[in-house]
């Protein structure tokens, strides 16, 4: 059984569809295709669907866009989650609440827009959080201070507005806070 494949810095282009040979790896653990040129296709939604073993997700800078892959809110065992780097992939979608294992999640330099969902209070798990470069709107949320295992917190060039919450004192495993 194959479950680590990583393909990043591979050359790949085109998109990738559902009936893919891709999704045959029903096993698959980990999932690296960062780096390529998927020449601005939608993230399949079958990654959700037909992959439900994977913990590591990477395809940062891959040149994906289009609407942000709700299906993917259906991998209840990821624990490393990188969109960063794909342009225009919209708003974030609050069924990321359901990925309760999450321990990394960067969706930095995307282009998403909106707030960030009040549902991410729930990933309770999350170590590392960067949301850096994109264009969200709304205050810094109170809720972020019960995030209790964060030590990594990048929101900076996001357009986020308002006062740190005095919630923010309660990250008292935060190493690095970027808010600028």
């Amino acid at each position: 059984h194959v479950i680590s494949l990583d393909l990043s810095s591979s050359c790949l282009s085109g998109s990738i569809n559902s009936s893919s040979s891709l999704f045959q790896l029903l096993h698959l653990r980990s999932l690296n295709l960062a780096f390529n040129h998927f020449n601005h296709s939608h993230i399949p939604s079958a990654l959700g669907h037909l992959l439900p073993n994977l913990a590591h997700l990477n395809l940062s800078y891959s040149m994906f866009s289009g609407p942000f892959p709700s299906s993917i809110s259906n991998l209840s065992k990821l624990s490393s989650l990188d969109l960063s780097g794909n342009d225009g992939l919209g708003h974030i979608p609050s069924s990321l609440q359901n990925l309760t294992q999450l321990v990394y999640l960067y969706l930095d330099h995307s282009n998403l827009s909106g707030e960030i969902p009040s549902s991410f209070a729930n990933l309770t798990n999350l170590s590392v959080l960067d949301l850096s470069s994109n264009q969200l709107a709304g205050p810094l949320s109170t809720w972020m201070g019960n995030l209790a295992e964060l030590t990594y917190l990048s929101l900076g060039s996001s357009n986020l507005t308002g006062e740190i919450p005095s919630s923010f004192g309660n990250l008292t495993n935060l190493s690095v806070l970027d808010i600028s």
